[in-house]
């Protein structure tokens, strides 16, 4: 039967041709959106790792080139007394890089001969309060470690079993330093976080503690974060823009939602999938109306021979069965370079941050959606086949 079919659709190749080609440029991008969908639905199942409901931004513009830190540390000091002042607000804290903004700051690490990739962020004593993040071991910043001789830092899980695998990490150094540099050293672990949202991979992230007293090493975040009390209004941040300006005047504030800022996020994550996937949309109704041309056309132009085939004994279930295996052999054939094409993927490591899983779940569903297109596609050209009489044979010379 199989070689049966594979003779009848290479006699015809001139006219498979096209839809074998298309075929192939629909499942191609049929891939490309089916692989962007299952990587954000298997992001989206896991840890986001902070809270931002509640939670408002402020950024802070000094507008000067320069300002020396026992002037930003005192400046800096009001602006928090003045915010801790407000009954609305539960906690104060800040840090460098906000979520759901710029890109991180990246950090390409040589350990044990191989390429580490982190991300790195440096924040107050109190963020952990501010974005509800979870200890998982060790513990979080406190003021005594202003007297540290190293660099502490809390890492994620993701960088702990990067680094460390199944050792615990609290007290060992982060990397390996060079002659003079100051250790970094692991005092806690949180469970994750994705600055860049549910959408986003897990990367490998560590914070550092932002130093408010020490006039020398100086690093005092430019950007405040907020917790507020459940129930606040919007009407609230004209309240608090002007106690800021009150409290510091030569310097510019804006205030954001964390909400907000993760709206915009995911739409700019989710604007590729809705592009692609209407291109992919149109493709696979092209490819529809394609395939019901071809079956049409080739039962049409078949009517004698499949009228002989009733006359010989086939029956409506016989014929109904090869129309559409013929279809789905041409499926099949304008699938397989794209498939083997797509299967390079994940051995190539071409996006190494995308999973073999996701591309082969991607890669399954693909399959699945385009011979599901073909059987559709297929049921009325080979219903009208089914309606081909006997006699339709004897009148052919």
């Amino acid at each position: 039967m199989i070689r049966h079919l594979l003779k009848l659709t290479w006699n015809r190749k001139r006219s498979n041709f096209l839809i074998m080609l298309e075929i192939f440029f629909a499942f191609l991008v049929l891939y490309v959106v089916t692989t962007l969908g299952v990587f954000y639905v298997d992001n989206y199942n896991k840890p986001l790792g902070f809270s931002y409901e509640n939670v408002w931004s402020i950024v802070m513009d000094t507008q000067q080139q320069s300002i020396a830190p026992q002037q930003k540390i005192e400046k800096t000091q009001q602006l928090l007394l003045a915010l801790k002042s407000f009954d609305e607000v539960e906690e104060v804290g800040g840090m460098f890089i906000l979520p759901f903004s710029a890109p991180d700051y990246n950090n390409n690490y040589r350990i044990n001969g191989r390429k580490v990739s982190v991300h790195i962020n440096t924040v107050t004593d109190e963020l952990k309060d501010v974005l509800d993040l979870k200890i998982t071991r060790g513990r979080w910043f406190e003021k005594s470690d202003e007297a540290a001789k190293a660099n502490l830092v809390v890492i994620n899980e993701s960088l702990s079993k990067e680094l460390f695998g199944d050792q615990d990490p609290i007290g060992k150094p982060l990397f390996e330093v060079g002659p003079g540099e100051k250790e970094k050293i692991v005092v806690g672990v949180i469970a994750e976080f994705r600055k860049n949202g549910e959408l986003a991979p897990l990367t490998n992230y560590f914070f550092e503690r932002a130093s408010m007293y020490d006039t020398v090493n100086f690093t005092l975040p430019s950007q405040l974060v907020i917790k507020l009390r459940p129930g606040t209004t919007a009407q609230f941040e004209e309240k608090l823009v002007t106690r800021l300006q009150n409290t510091v005047g030569e310097w510019s504030y804006e205030v954001e939602s964390l909400a907000e800022a993760h709206r915009s996020h995911l739409l700019f994550y989710l604007t590729p999938l809705i592009v692609l996937g209407i291109i992919a949309a149109f493709l696979i109704l092209g490819v529809s109306l394609g395939l019901i041309g071809v079956i049409w056309q080739n039962v049409t132009a078949r009517a004698n021979e499949i009228g002989l085939r009733r006359a010989a004994g086939a029956t409506l279930t016989h014929i109904f069965t090869q129309i559409l295996l013929e279809l789905l052999l041409i499926a099949s054939l304008g699938m397989l370079l794209g498939v083997l094409l797509v299967m390079q993927f994940p051995l190539l490591g071409i996006i190494d941050f995308i999973s073999a899983k996701v591309y082969m779940t991607a890669l399954v569903i693909s399959v699945v959606f385009i011979y599901l297109v073909a059987i559709i596609c297929g049921l009325y050209p080979s219903w009208l086949a089914t309606k081909v009489q006997p006699t339709e044979a004897l009148h052919a010379e």
